[in-house]
Formats: C-alpha cells, structure tokens, sequence
C-alpha cells in the first residue's frame, strides 16, 4: 500500500532501508586539473608530501555519507567539505559521527528519517543543527521546518490552520498581498523585527507616493493612482495580527524559533473610527467637497424616516428588512439570514442565531460567530406591523408561484472538512422565493439612500444608527450590547453610539444650571457680561437679562429671564444693606425649565426618564 507524506502518496521503499546505518568515509580533495582539463580531485599529487604524509597547505578534508532513501527510491549523498582553516582530519571524523548521530535518531521510523535526511540534505552548506534542535523542528510536523522561508511557513500555516473558512480567507489575503511580498524571502530562523519594521515602513513610503500623486497638478500622474489604494492603519493593524498569531504559533506550537519578532513593534497609531451624524454644517461641507468627517457616519431620525419612507414607496421588497436593521440593529448577514419561525408577531420579538454571510462572493449559512450574538430582540409595534405585512405580500408571490415556490432554500453551510447543503425557510424572499444575495442587498440600500437625495452611509452604519437612537430615548450600554449582540461591553463603549445635537444641548443646558454664579443680573438699564463688566448701551441688546449672550435664532431654547432677574436683584440689595457679601451655595430652584423650541415637543421631561427604574441591573454600571 503506498504511503502519503506531506500530502503526497508514494510506493513501499526498498527492503531494508533502514536496517544499518551507513558508516560514511573521510577523503582529502582539492581543486586542482590536468592537462586534458579535468578535476583530479583525490587524485592530485600535491596532496602528499615526499614522504607519505598528508600536505596541509594543499586540498581540503571531506566526508561523504549514505543516507536513507527517498520514498520512490531515489539515492540521497551527504557530502561536506570543511571549510575551516586549517583543515584538520579529526573535525571531518567529529561532523561524520555527527551526522551519522544525528541521523540515527529515527531509531527505525522510516517517516522521521526521511525528515531527518531532509534536514541533512538541506546542510551542505551550512552547520549541522544540534541534536534538540533538530528534534523539536522535525517533530514539529512542518516540512523542511530549519530551513523553511517565510513565504512557505505562512502558506503552509494558512492551509492547516483548523478555522472558520471566512477567517481563513483574511489571513490568505494579508500573507498573499502584503506579508509574502515583503517577508516572504526571508529565513523564518532568521525573521527579525527589523525586516516587520521596515515592512510597515515601506506601506507608510508607499503611502505618501500615491497621495502626493493624487495631488499632483499633472493628470496623468493623477490617473496613474486612479485605482490604486492605499494600506490604511487599520489593514497595518490586522496584518501585523496576522503575522504575529502565526509566529506564536511557530514558537509555542511547532518550536521552529525561539522567540516572535512581532511581539514588540511601534506601529502607525490606529484609534478606531467614531460614529458621527450628518448634521446640516457636515452635509454641506460634503456637497461642496466630498470631505466625511468620519468613515462611519450615522443619520438623524429625520433622515432615516426620509430614507424609510422612500423605501417604503420604492423598494417594497426590501423595506421591512430595511426598517429591521435601522430599529433593531442586526448585522447585514443576521438580518438576511432571519428564518421565518424566528419572527414572533404576538411577542413583538426577533431572534437572531444565524447569518447568511459570504465567503468571498459566495453565501454561506452559518451560525452567529459569538454566544452573545444569538439573542432575542424586541420591537416596536409599527416594525412589528410593518413586518407582518411584508409577511402577507410574500404569501402573495408563493401564491402566484405556486408549486415553482421553494419552501426552503437550499444554502451552503460549512462542516469539518468542507460545506453541506442545508434547507433553510428564510424570511426575507426575492419575489421567486430565492435568497437574497448579501451583496444584493448593500447595493440596493445605498441605491435608494441616494435616490432619496441624503448624504451616504454604509449598510453596517444602519446598526450604528439603532445604537443612536437607543441611546437618545435613554438605553444605557448593558441595553445597547444586548441588542446589537456585543461580546464585550468595552466594544459598546469604544464604538457606540453618536450622540444627538438636540440631547448634547439638553444635556449642556442642564449641567449649566448646576454652577451658581454672581452679579449676572444688574439692572434694566445697564446688563453685565459674564466676566462681571458693564455693558454699554450699544452692546446691551446682544444679552439677555440674566447676562447671558442673546443667540437670537441659533438658541437651543427660549429664555425666560424676569422672573429670576427680579430675584437676584432683591437678594443684592439685601445682601447690601447688611453689609455683607452674598455668596450663593447652590443654583437657583425657580428658573424655569427649559423647553424645546419652534413647538416641538420636549425630549421626554425629566432625565433620565422616569420610567427607568434605578435598580433595574443588580450592579448597575451606570
């Protein structure tokens, strides 16, 4: 039967391979030719002196060495030169029974010898390993491991690893476009962190090329780097991840070096990008120049009611799985990937355990990657609503497809060793009751985002948006990593969510009002600034009557200022009087609350709201 070896399968070696070790022979040889041009090797006579002892200003000491045969029979020779000067006799005998030492390890594993002979064969120009080395590397399990290159190891590494196939196809993409072509030459035994340094520092050079092409005056240089993009901190980030998980994995797992060069390098700063929304000043700034001001960028309510109602009107068919992402927040591949029996309409509750995610292009059906991603998701009765009545159109399209509806679809989903088939009875349909592709679905989101004339933000921001807006109705953080199926709160509280000009200013308003403050209100007549100086008459209609700055129109709320002038100024002269100096201890209880403006109606009274209860959490965090 024949026998596979890293992978490939060959025939039975011949009888007695490794029955005897051979014992190798030691000669002296030099360089020099005769007169037909050929090498005399052994054979040359200056390699003696007159009376019969060895030169040892003439040739160099050898050693030859049969060692086992390859596994299709093929004869592999050990032979070494010592380099060393001056060649000595005994340091040839001490490499052969080195070698022979070495090789004799198998101790009759014909698969351990063959990598040992490997590893031997590899040496003929360099020294031989030592004995443990030569034991941890070869029982490692990576071929050729001493002498392997970078390139080879990370490739290898990729292919073994026993990981998610999504995962898996990361890491192919950074060894195969940033790691191999910068490191990919280099001797793993000697990687050190200079070569990982100077390879981000090539990126960053790399960098700075194209964007002093893209604003280079000349066109063509301009168009040279039309499509080229650049590697930004974040790809640096997750490639040196990368590099250094497979490196731990050759000190910890197959002992191929002794230590990660990638454990310590000062890399670019990478913070992660923070939510911001479209306000009107960011919206007009992007129209004049394209300028975001975050790479994620959530709407205000108002405009996410504007995009729902376009879609709504527009693009029915993906509506309900629309409104589902924007309120609920689930990512792209849990939405797409809800089955039918996970929407609740008499709980008003959603579960999310599965996504239908891709793999490259390819959709895979496949389990949510964290325990905290399977949860269950409350809704609101309009989104209940809404739902149920995509519900009811899609009954519509199976009864007009009749027995052409699937009732499940058939989706890949990955199993140790490959993918299977599996039936799945999704929610959300096309019209001929197949899947929607992931992909399909992005598109057709920003398509309608710019159709209804609002600025852009990705597929995955509708769940920065949920995140928002849970916030702004009072949701604390332990509420937001429930929702959106957080593995960690730190995650939640690093990333989520954007914050509401109308609540910042709320916020701002009342936190002001805490500070006490003096001689703010003087009289009818004359007005104080802040800092506590007269204002004259031409500058008094820019204050109000308690000395703060009239902001006319751009007020976050109007201010009713008699009734709180006309009590400090009683409580002045008081203070007067006595002969003594007022000092207020606390901010006073009579000004009124203040309201939104233009009508609108207020952002919940009190805050938080009164329907939160304090003791809702055992240790609230809050």
């Amino acid at each position: 039967m024949p026998i596979t070896v890293h992978g490939q399968k060959w025939g039975l070696p011949r009888a007695g391979v490794m029955a005897v070790v051979a014992k190798g022979s030691v000669f002296k040889q030099c360089t020099c030719f005769d007169d037909s041009g050929r090498r005399l090797g052994s054979r040359c006579p200056k390699l003696k002196r007159p009376n019969g002892s060895w030169n040892p200003n003439h040739g160099a000491w050898s050693f030859q060495l049969e060692l086992p045969r390859t596994f299709d029979g093929r004869r592999r020779v050990l032979r070494r030169v010592v380099t060393d000067w001056p060649g000595r006799y005994e340091t040839v005998v001490g490499e052969l029974s080195r070698a022979r030492e070495l090789i004799g390890l198998a101790a009759g594993d014909e698969i351990l010898a063959d990598e040992i002979a490997a590893v031997l064969m590899g040496c003929r120009r360099k020294p031989l390993p030592d004995r443990q080395r030569l034991i941890r590397q070869v029982r490692s399990g990576v071929p050729n491991g001493p002498f392997i290159t970078t390139g080879e190891y990370l490739t290898w590494w990729v292919e073994h690893r026993q990981i998610d196939e999504h995962t898996r196809i990361g890491y192919a993409a950074h060894v195969r476009n940033h790691l191999i072509p910068h490191l990919g030459h280099i001797p793993l035994q000697r990687l050190h962190a200079t070569h990982i340094e100077a390879m981000f520092a090539r990126m960053s050079k790399h960098n700075s090329g194209i964007l002093a092409a893209r604003a280079s005056s000349d066109p063509a240089v301009r168009e040279s780097v039309r499509n080229v993009r650049l590697t930004m901190p974040a790809t640096m980030t997750r490639v040196r991840a990368t590099l250094r998980k497979a490196l731990n994995d050759a000190v910890a797992k197959y002992r191929l070096i002794e230590f990660n060069p990638a454990l310590h390098l000062e890399m670019p700063a990478y913070d992660r990008p923070q939510v911001r929304v479209w306000t009107p000043k960011a919206i007009a700034q992007w129209k004049a120049s394209g300028f975001r001001p975050s790479p994620v960028m959530v709407w205000t309510p108002e405009q996410a009611g504007v995009f729902l109602d376009h879609a709504q009107a527009h693009d029915p068919d993906l509506y309900a799985l629309f409104l589902l992402v924007i309120l609920a927040g689930p990512r792209r591949g849990e939405a797409v990937g809800l089955r039918a029996d996970q929407v609740d309409f008499t709980e008003r509750t959603v579960t999310f355990s599965h996504q239908l995610t891709t793999y490259g292009y390819r959709p895979v059906y496949k389990k949510v990657k964290t325990r905290s991603g399977d949860r269950v998701v409350f809704i609101d009765r309009r989104t209940a609503a809404d739902l149920y009545e995509y519900w009811q159109l899609r009954q519509g399209w199976e009864a007009v497809a009749g027995e052409a509806w699937p009732a499940t679809v058939d989706l890949r989903s990955p199993v140790p060793g490959g993918f299977t088939l599996v039936g799945v009875d999704l929610f959300f349909r096309q019209p001929d009751g197949q899947a929607w592709h992931p992909n399909t679905v992005t598109d057709r989101f920003e398509h309608a985002a710019a159709a209804a004339g609002l600025p852009p933000i990705r597929f995955h921001d509708g769940r920065h948006a949920a995140a928002t807006y849970l916030k702004a109705v009072g949701g604390d953080l332990l509420d937001m990593k429930k929702k959106l199926g957080h593995a960690s709160i730190t995650v939640t509280a690093d990333t989520y969510p954007a914050a509401l000009d109308q609540i910042d200013r709320e916020l701002a308003e009342r936190t002001a009002g805490l500070v006490p403050r003096k001689h703010r209100i003087i009289g009818s007549t004359t007005l104080a600034k802040p800092d506590g100086k007269a204002v004259n008459s031409q500058t008094a209609s820019r204050y109000t009557g308690n000395g703060v700055p009239d902001l006319g129109s751009n007020a976050p709320f109007p201010v009713n200022s008699t009734r709180a002038a006309t009590s400090r100024r009683n409580q002045h002269s008081t203070a007067k009087a006595e002969g003594t100096q007022r000092k207020d201890t606390a901010p006073p209880t009579d000004l009124p609350a203040p309201t939104p403006r233009h009508g609108s109606q207020p952002l919940g009274g009190d805050w938080p709201p009164p329907e939160r209860r304090p003791n809702r959490y055992p240790h609230d965090l809050r």
